[in-house]
């Protein structure tokens, strides 16, 4: 797929934003930008992942697809790390570029994507959309369930280690 353009990618995905923004309290144009620069302007969002969430073993199956990407790590990855170890390389700083399938969250929707926390249930994503009681549910979101967001970019959930990484066209 093509990058969109910014105002394409706005006027697209800004209403979800807004919507999320209105669940979780975080700033519209804070997930919009973000969403823009891990997608690269919406050209890689396969099943709705904008925000690069990787699925654990309690992911039902579902919900998870198998993707190429790519992660630097501080020593080579052993059998088992990833479901497919494609490459891995040296590079000048001592760490290793890998290139790898693995397995990302799918969501069914943007806006579902950008609402991770437990009471963000299909059921109340549909019902917070058209209600009045968006702001109180952001409230209780927002001050209950900060420990529920997913984890940065940066961490790796299960080791820790520090990594990059960047979404690949198969």
């Amino acid at each position: 797929m093509q990058p969109l353009s910014p105002y394409v990618f706005k006027k697209q995905y800004l209403p979800y934003a807004l919507d999320s923004e209105r669940l979780t309290g975080i700033s519209a144009l804070f997930s919009l930008a973000q969403a823009a620069l891990e997608t690269g302007w919406g050209a890689h969002t396969p099943g709705n992942m904008f925000f690069g969430i990787k699925a654990t073993a309690l992911t039902p199956d579902h919900l998870k697809q198998l993707l190429r990407t790519q992660e630097i790590l501080p020593k080579p990855a052993r059998k088992g790390d990833f479901p497919e170890i494609l490459s891995i390389t040296p590079l000048p700083n001592g760490k290793y570029l890998h290139v790898v399938k693995d397995w990302f969250r799918r969501y069914d929707s943007p806006l579902r994507a950008s609402c991770t926390t437990p009471d963000c249930s299909p059921a109340t994503l549909a019902t917070a959309k058209h209600s009045s009681t968006v702001k109180t549910l952001s409230t209780l979101l927002t001050s209950s369930h900060k420990q529920a967001m997913p984890p940065t970019p940066t961490t790796k959930a299960n080791s820790g280690e520090l990594y990059e990484r960047s979404m690949i066209n198969d």
